[in-house]
C-alpha cells in the first residue's frame, strides 16, 4: 500500500475501499498482445495513449533487443515516439519515388485542431469582441 499521509489517514483509506465507501480506479496492463488488439471497449485516442506509455516503458529498461519492439509496436499504431517517425508526403508519386505506401486515412487522427487554427479563432474572436464593445460606446 502506498504511503500518501499519515498512518492513520492510510489507514482509513484503505478501509473505506474495503467496505466499498471510497471506489479505486484500477488500471490493467496486458502483455498478450491478442487481447490488446482485440480490445474494442476504449477509443482509438485511449488506445494511443496506453501505447504511448507501453513504449515509454519499453525504452526505459534500456535494452536495445527491446527497442525495436517498441519501435514496432509505436508504428503499428502510428504513434510518433523516440523510437519511431513519421513521413508525410503530398501526393501519391512522392509516396512511390520514396518507396512508401500511404495509410489509411480513416486510422490517422484527426480531431486534434492545429495551434495555427486555434490561434486564428482567437483572433477573430478577440475583433468581434473588439467591435461589439467600440458599436456600445
Amino acid at each position: 500500500m502506498p504511503r500518501r499521509g499519515t498512518l492513520t489517514a492510510d489507514l482509513k483509506g484503505l478501509f473505506d475501499q474495503w467496505s466499498g465507501k471510497r471506489k479505486v480506479l484500477t488500471i490493467h496492463r496486458y502483455k498478450d498482445e491478442a487481447l490488446l488488439s482485440d480490445a474494442k471497449f476504449a477509443s482509438p485516442h485511449v488506445t494511443r495513449l496506453f501505447i504511448k506509455d507501453e513504449v515509454e516503458r519499453i525504452c526505459s529498461h534500456g535494452d536495445d533487443r527491446k527497442l525495436a519492439e517498441a519501435s514496432d509496436l509505436a508504428a503499428k499504431y502510428q504513434l510518433v515516439t523516440a523510437v519511431s517517425g513519421a513521413v508525410v508526403l503530398e501526393n501519391q508519386s512522392q509516396y512511390e519515388d520514396a518507396g512508401l505506401q500511404p495509410v489509411d486515412p480513416s486510422t490517422v487522427p484527426s480531431a486534434v485542431p492545429e495551434p495555427a487554427s486555434i490561434i486564428a479563432l482567437a483572433a477573430g474572436a478577440a475583433l468581434v469582441v473588439t467591435g461589439i464593445r467600440r458599436k456600445r460606446s
